[in-house]
């Protein structure tokens, strides 16, 4: 926080003293009994090679000069060959890489992890061999650890030809919105390509030009002042039915990222088919379609786990009709409960966070809309997702409703 942010510098002399005395002898952080286990508590609790790399690296990354850090990396370099978890391997490096890039056990740790890498065609990843500890599975795992490498392999000036394919992969897995999927990917992928960005040789000094369906559109300088700023091109008027082709032209010196993104909408089907081998499901119930303005409409979603044991993190994106407004009492007593973690609204949905969703125990959330204004219009239409795989989700079909002015015949 100290890069971004003017922080106390006690507050990190008093929380590297703390750390170091949490050290077992042998040089391992070994987590305590009781206590709150949650979240990435619980996958840093099993663990103690992750939990070692993870806090020696801290340590190392502080400027910390205690003794307590090289117990930890001998503890570390003991167990090298034991580790089979990438993520762990991975933070492993980065704290061989912070206190010496040039070390004989940093480069035999990069080279360990560089054999575990994925090549395909132009782009180079890892493939996570485990949950991450904030639960990304999936692509989502598959994202931190490649940034985790990353960011690795550019602290000791190592495979940069590589690496360049790697951040390809992470520019690639970037999503319309800008971001990687969840929180900690996100951020891990940044701090990649940032890491990246800074440490080539050579600065872009170059003119870009935008067309689209053979029509220059802009042409945008790239120098020094403003190589690091995000340039936004909107093409959506430009666009026509059918097929589009987007051209970059490039003329100049060094190298950029770039991401073309493309909406559209297409109608819901009539009839939804679901699968039962979904991870998720989730169905909602309205307790009618036709109603009057200032009437209330009582809902309920069910939300289920289809699979052994629990998924962390769960999101229930219920759509919010318009014309309706959210009476908070229901929600705010589930809250209250603990059946639900929290909840927050926006102009067309509700969204709700679980903390875990368990097989066999599906979660009910009710809640009530008022109706505002007489109208005929289908609601938006509701998912559950898992926050730290996206992927994993499932959705329910939007409905019809009728609101009639108050007053007058309902049908």
């Amino acid at each position: 926080m100290s890069k971004v942010h003017e922080v106390d510098p006690a507050v990190i002399q008093r929380t590297q003293a703390w750390l170091a005395k949490c050290q077992d002898k042998d040089g391992s952080y070994k987590p305590s009994k009781g206590g709150i286990r949650e979240g990435v508590i619980n996958k840093f609790t099993d663990d103690v090679h992750r939990n070692t790399a993870y806090i020696t690296w801290a340590l190392a990354s502080t400027g910390y000069k205690g003794p307590q850090i090289d117990k930890g990396f001998e503890y570390l370099r003991k167990g090298l060959d034991d580790i089979k978890d990438t993520y762990t391997l991975a933070l492993t490096a980065n704290a061989f890489a912070t206190a010496d890039p040039k070390g004989k056990t940093t480069l035999a740790v990069l080279e360990a992890l560089f054999e575990r890498r994925t090549e395909e065609d132009d782009l180079v990843y890892w493939k996570a061999t485990s949950k991450t500890p904030t639960h990304g599975r999936g692509s989502c795992a598959d994202i931190e650890v490649t940034a985790l490498a990353v960011q690795a392999f550019v602290r000791c000036g190592r495979q940069l030809g590589a690496m360049g394919k790697a951040v390809s992969y992470l520019a690639k897995k970037k999503d319309a919105y800008g971001t990687w999927q969840s929180t900690q990917a996100t951020i891990q992928a940044l701090r990649a390509m940032l890491m990246a960005e800074r440490g080539a040789s050579e600065v872009t000094k170059a003119t870009i030009g935008v067309a689209i369906n053979g029509k220059n559109v802009k042409s945008i300088k790239i120098d020094k002042s403003n190589s690091d700023v995000l340039q936004l091109v909107d093409l959506k008027d430009l666009t026509r039915k059918g097929g589009n082709s987007v051209t970059l032209g490039f003329k100049g010196t060094g190298g950029l990222m770039y991401q073309v993104v493309g909406r559209y909408y297409l109608p819901h089907p009539k009839e939804t088919k679901i699968d039962r081998g979904e991870a998720l499901s989730i169905k909602v119930d309205y307790d009618r379609t036709a109603l009057a303005t200032e009437d209330i409409l009582g809902v309920k979603a069910t939300v289920n786990w289809n699979q052994r044991g629990k998924a962390k993190m769960i999101i229930v994106d219920l759509g919010l009709p318009p014309g309706f407004t959210l009476l908070p009492d229901k929600l705010n007593s589930m809250v209250n409960a603990n059946q639900i973690e929290k909840y927050s609204t926006t102009g067309r949905q509700i969204i709700i966070y679980l903390r875990e969703l368990e097989q066999g125990k599906p979660v009910e959330i009710s809640y009530s809309l008022l109706a505002k204004y007489p109208l005929k219009a289908k609601t938006t239409k509701s998912v559950v997702y898992e926050y730290y795989n996206p992927k994993s989700r499932a959705e329910a079909a939007p409905i019809q409703l009728t609101v009639a002015k108050k007053g007058a015949a309902k049908g």
